[in-house]
């Protein structure tokens, strides 16, 4: 899906459009939900998952050997507390884990990698990392997946740059008996286990909007660059951030999106010719972290560095130099060597039979845990996400620090 006209009002209409009646936001979910709401969150999954919710049956064959079934869904509700359960109870042991980024050899999935890779090496388990390099290939994401199925190793760790074309293959090694999570990018209508979240997608939203429109005056056009419209989540954030800018700023304007398909040269074109074709433009928001980056350059390359705002979601080292010539004030992250090594965490507690709760102590890198935030996934309240923590805005204070090794 190519969009090359920067005029054009709202560019993947047709694909926006099938998620602008979304379920209710994940905080309007916590702050107003009552034992009804929690309720229709497990009712959502079904009667096997109500009974699965025990974390599976152990049973021994007519040979003797003991097995495991595996729990059909680990959502549920202690209380009025949100729980992921465990789906297996095994002895710790070096369990397979298989991870993959959607686009590898990119400052962000490299500190992914050092995550994960640190992480297997601190408890104890074995780490297979692949993933398309150099460019977003949903087709090679898929194949891996099944390839990793045929191998039955025991959890796969998915970055889903196209949840519905991931979908059929999360599902098919989830009834494998294969522990799936997700991470950074989600497929919520899976069957996935649970979203490792870098942060509430309604946090992210409201940080990257607010923050441009307190560099435009709160007033003034403003178009948005995404990596893939595939992007569940990044889709939610998008659409969070048009209706906040809408209700919040009415002197905004929103003129329109192009997908740069995580590529920081198309996003650099893209930007020079949303400025050229809107004379009065004043911000770009990009929530890709290769499309920021792109941004940058094309607001530079057009003379507009400090003129046309911009703001999103990058890598640190990939924006420095624009933090340090006055074309990009501030953006946001959070640490993603973090993010990766929890979800091994994650996956060692969920194989083990240690069901993950609010307030659950969990380790996010060498000798640093911290407490568990569990939420209903915006778009799909019937399954559940793992927040790892609040948006980190990088500006001139802080963006070396963080720039050393994201």
């Amino acid at each position: 899906m190519d969009h090359e006209d920067p005029a054009r009002e709202d560019l993947g209409a047709e694909v926006l459009r099938a998620i602008a009646d979304r379920p209710v936001s994940r905080r309007a979910f916590i702050t107003k939900g009552s034992m009804l709401a929690a309720m229709a969150a497990v009712g959502a999954v079904g009667s096997s998952a109500l009974l699965s919710a025990c974390g599976g049956e152990t049973t021994t064959t007519a040979a003797g050997e003991t097995t495991t079934t595996v729990a059909a869904s680990t959502t549920t509700t202690a209380g009025a507390e949100l729980v992921v359960k465990a789906i297996k109870s095994e002895p710790m042991r070096r369990f397979k884990f298989a991870a993959q980024p959607h686009i590898r050899n990119v400052p962000y999935f490299n500190a992914c990698e050092t995550g994960w890779n640190l992480a297997a090496k601190d408890l104890g388990v074995d780490m297979e990392i692949n993933g398309p390099s150099g460019i977003v290939d949903t087709a090679t994401q898929v194949s891996e997946i099944e390839s990793w199925i045929l191998q039955k190793v025991d959890c796969i760790v998915t970055s889903a740059a196209d949840a519905e074309a991931l979908t059929p293959s999360i599902n098919k090694a989830v009834e494998a008996g294969i522990l799936v999570i997700t991470l950074d990018s989600d497929a919520p209508n899976s069957k996935r286990q649970v979203f490792d979240l870098q942060a509430s997608a309604d946090a992210l939203a409201e940080a990257q909007i607010d923050s441009l429109a307190r560099q435009m005056g709160e007033k003034g056009e403003w178009a948005f660059i995404i990596g893939n419209l595939t992007q569940a989540e990044k889709k939610y954030e998008f659409e969070a951030m048009k209706k906040r800018a809408a209700e919040k700023y009415p002197n905004m304007k929103f003129i329109g999106i192009q997908e740069c398909k995580d590529d920081v040269q198309k996003a650099a074109d893209q930007a020079q010719q949303l400025i050229v074709a809107n004379p009065n433009l004043g911000g770009i928001v990009s929530n890709s972290g290769a499309g920021l980056p792109g941004t940058c350059q094309g607001i530079s390359a057009a003379g507009k560095s400090g003129k046309v705002k911009a703001t999103g979601l990058a890598a640190p080292s990939s924006v420095t130099g624009f933090i340090d010539d006055g074309t990009l004030e501030e953006f946001f992250l959070w640490d993603p060597r973090h993010l990766a090594y929890r979800s091994v965490a994650i996956g060692i507690n969920l194989l083990t039979g240690k069901d993950i709760a609010n307030g659950s102590m969990l380790p996010i890198y060498t000798g640093k845990e911290e407490k568990v935030e569990i939420a209903p996934n915006v778009v799909n309240p019937a399954s559940l996400d793992i927040v790892l923590g609040p948006p980190l805005k990088l500006d001139k204070s802080n963006v070396k620090e963080y720039a050393a090794f994201i």
